[in-house]
């Protein structure tokens, strides 16, 4: 078997030994592998770029609803709601806390064509708790460092 250096050491092992037949690229997230593949947070990527952080260790709880092709996250600060098709390998990554990130589907080719455990998330929906954070996404928007005709740096005004 030639090396591919696409597919992971654990991957090509699997393969060798026959206890994989195909590797089942994912192109909506990223999983860390080996011994000590646990990271310490997830990161949810929007349509738009947007990013959230959240944190394994206050990941309280997650439910699969596989009729409705739905993931929930609850996390002690915020739910995340992920949807999309064949979810059911990302439910299992995001169980065992081994996921790095999740982003949306980009491409326009339908992936799960090519391979029926490709995961697909259509949407990503992040609701925090506080309030107060979702009041500061909003103000850092609107905020003077957004506007393209202020020049200079922030710390010397």
């Amino acid at each position: 078997m030639k090396k591919d250096k696409t597919v992971s050491f654990v991957d090509r092992e699997n393969l060798k030994r026959g206890i994989i037949s195909e590797v089942a690229h994912q192109e909506c997230y990223i999983k860390e592998r080996g011994v000590n593949a646990n990271p310490h947070s997830v990161i949810f990527e929007h349509n738009d770029g947007t990013k959230d952080s959240l944190k394994y260790v206050q990941l309280t709880g997650e439910r699969f609803l596989p009729k409705d092709n739905i993931i929930l996250l609850f996390f002690s600060q915020a739910t995340v709601t992920v949807t999309g098709k064949q979810l059911h390998t990302l439910f299992d990554d995001l169980a065992n806390q081994i996921v790095s990130s999740v982003k949306v589907f980009q491409s326009q080719i339908p992936a799960n064509d090519v391979h029926p455990d490709v995961a697909l998330v259509m949407d990503i929906q992040v609701k925090y708790h506080d309030a107060k954070i979702e009041q500061h996404t909003d103000e850092a928007k609107r905020s003077d460092f957004k506007q393209k005709n202020k020049t200079g740096n922030f710390f010397t005004k």
